[in-house]
């Protein structure tokens, strides 16, 4: 019963705010969830960066930098900061160039 009512609570809030209050406690899920689909833009990037060394480069590093993250098993993941930290702080420091 208790499961019921959370489950409804989330819903009214999902449809009234767009998100429920269950989001807090896996945010760091949520996010590992958009890794392969950075890699992907990044490599597709590569492809028509033309001539720009410094694009080149920040593609090349996060591309490097998610594929220590995916071959990480989930409880390697939550263990070993660095490695999640490193990608999510060169992908923050870095969000403008991507869209170039």
């Amino acid at each position: 019963m208790k499961d019921l009512i959370r489950e409804i609570k989330f819903g009214f809030q999902r449809m009234f705010r767009g998100y429920s209050d269950d989001i807090f406690w896996e945010f760091d899920s949520y996010f590992y969830q958009f890794i392969p689909a950075i890699k992907e833009f990044c490599q597709k990037e590569l492809d028509n960066i033309g001539d720009n060394p410094h694009r080149k480069e920040i593609m090349e590093t996060t591309i490097r930098l998610a594929k220590e993250l995916e071959n990480m098993d989930s409880q390697e993941q939550y263990k070993n900061d660095n490695a999640t930290t490193r990608f999510w702080e060169y992908f923050g420091r870095n969000i403008t160039i991507y869209w170039d």
